[in-house]
């Protein structure tokens, strides 16, 4: 099954095994990932219930509640910076695993023929 792992994948430990990221990518995912299910946790506490909107109003309490410091805005910046950057990096080695898989799929099929 070599070289199939990626198709099916559900987790990052998969991926990472297949060879499609690097180990620093993968660290990366996982900090990105883990970060962004602090938000998303402190956000369910705050609200006392499911909602995942990190709206506007919602944003300060957030920040204080991971520790960002400074008062209002400036703790809002910090965490809002680190939030777009783990989208950002998740982003960035999804597209890349999506153009090696691609690649992969597409060796493949002229193989086939």
């Amino acid at each position: 099954m070599g070289g199939v792992a990626p198709f099916w994948a559900l987790t990052l430990e998969a991926i990472l095994q297949s060879g499609f990221i690097y180990p620093q990518e993968y660290q990366q995912l996982q900090e990105s990932r883990a970060f962004l299910f602090k938000v998303r946790f402190a956000l369910h506490l705050i609200l006392k219930r499911y909602d995942n909107r990190l709206l506007f109003d919602r944003q300060i309490k957030v920040s204080e509640l991971l520790g960002f410091r400074g008062e209002g805005n400036p703790a809002v910046e910090k965490m809002m910076k680190c939030f777009f950057q783990a989208l950002h990096r998740i982003s960035l080695i999804s597209k890349f695993v999506d153009s090696a898989l691609s690649e992969k799929m597409c060796f493949h099929q002229i193989r086939l023929l």
